[in-house]
């Protein structure tokens, strides 16, 4: 059970309208509400206000429903400064982080028992609420909807009424031409002549990846995310080099210029996501011997590399490996990239501060 934010924030505001009915609006902020975090942004009050004021009674009525409340320990350690604006919350498996920075609060829920494939915790996630299993995400929607009830009956927060990013789009929150007519509404840039942000006629904004020019509202060509296809659409300024490219009613890519194509490709079917698959494979062997997996391990060699001895990059500034394909670091050797004798010197070579060591993988 998947609920889209618009979705889940009509579940929320009709809660609000029927717990709170008759209140009137006393501060001069409001709650916005974002995958699974509950956010007041406050107007007139500083961040020592909003400590007592507001953060106080929050974590009393949290622990009234079952919220163990501590200090955030790593804020403790590392920042103590800031420890009196953090709090580490936990209720059975469903953890929460609450945090004020100057006129704005934050409760992020989060878990980390499931689904989980950020080194760094459930926390740092993409998603967070469809990640989380069927009984935490309901517990995270009923504490996010009592949550702005009561920050709306007790200090008179309103509901955000703008809308959130492209993760609104779909048949149950608001189609791809929709959201760009809000983002338009929104931005500092429209040009209310022209019906979209100025700028697009700039030679160093419109340049298009087969060298002709891009322009609101005509037909283009890009690549899938994965760039294993293309794609037809219909291109809409947004700012800068970037346009919106609308590929059906609920599908939308924001695309530099220099990546959309305003002439059809001579082969459709040509694919050009060697780099992409090399990357994705690679992690795939990796995911597998991290899991002792060694015979898809091997598979997977093969198909990558052959027979050919592998190699790791080794930073010694950073004290860090070299990701796959150049790209990122880590400190966990088996999350480092693996690259062929060639790759490695071609790579290492120019630089001092880049040491080839042998792979046993």
């Amino acid at each position: 059970m998947e609920m889209t934010p618009l979705f889940f924030d009509g579940l929320v505001r009709r809660r609000i309208d029927f717990m709170s009915r008759g209140i009137d609006p006393r501060n001069n902020g409001y709650i916005k509400i974002h995958d699974s975090s509950i956010s007041i942004w406050e107007e007139t009050v500083d961040d020592e206000d909003m400590l007592s004021e507001v953060l106080g009674p929050l974590v009393n009525l949290m622990r009234r429903w079952g919220w163990t409340v501590r200090s955030d320990q790593r804020i403790k350690k590392h920042y103590r400064i800031l420890n009196k604006y953090h709090r580490h919350c936990r209720r059975g498996q469903l953890e929460a982080k609450l945090s004020i920075s100057g006129r704005h609060l934050e409760i992020k829920f989060f878990q980390n028992v499931a689904n989980v494939s950020n080194p760094h915790g459930g926390e740092h996630e993409f998603d967070i609420l469809a990640r989380m299993p069927y009984l935490l995400r309901l517990q995270t929607i009923w504490f996010i909807s009592k949550a702005a009830a009561h920050l709306h009956a007790s200090h008179g927060y309103r509901l955000s009424d703008k809308q959130g990013g492209s993760k609104d789009i779909g048949p149950r929150g608001s189609t791809a031409m929709q959201f760009i007519e809000h983002n338009y509404a929104q931005s500092w840039h429209l040009d209310k002549t022209l019906g979209y942000p100025s700028g697009s006629d700039a030679s160093y904004n419109n340049k298009s990846a087969d060298g002709g020019i891009v322009t609101h509202g005509m037909q283009v060509w890009i690549r899938d995310s994965k760039g294993r296809r293309w794609l037809r659409g219909t291109a809409y300024y947004n700012i800068n080099n970037m346009w919106w490219v609308v590929t059906g009613p609920y599908s939308i890519r924001n695309i530099a210029s220099f990546d959309i194509s305003i002439h059809q490709p001579a082969n459709l079917r040509d694919r050009r996501n060697q780099r992409v698959r090399r990357s994705a494979l690679e992690k795939q062997m990796l995911k597998a011997i991290a899991t002792m997996d060694f015979h898809r391990a091997e598979t997977l060699r093969q198909k990558l590399f052959g027979n050919q001895p592998l190699f790791r990059i080794w930073h010694k500034e950073k004290q860090a490996w070299y990701g796959t394909q150049n790209c990122g670091y880590s400190c966990d050797t088996s999350r480092a990239g693996l690259y062929t004798r060639d790759e490695a010197e071609r790579s290492a070579n120019a630089h001092e501060f880049l040491e080839i060591k042998g792979a046993a993988a």
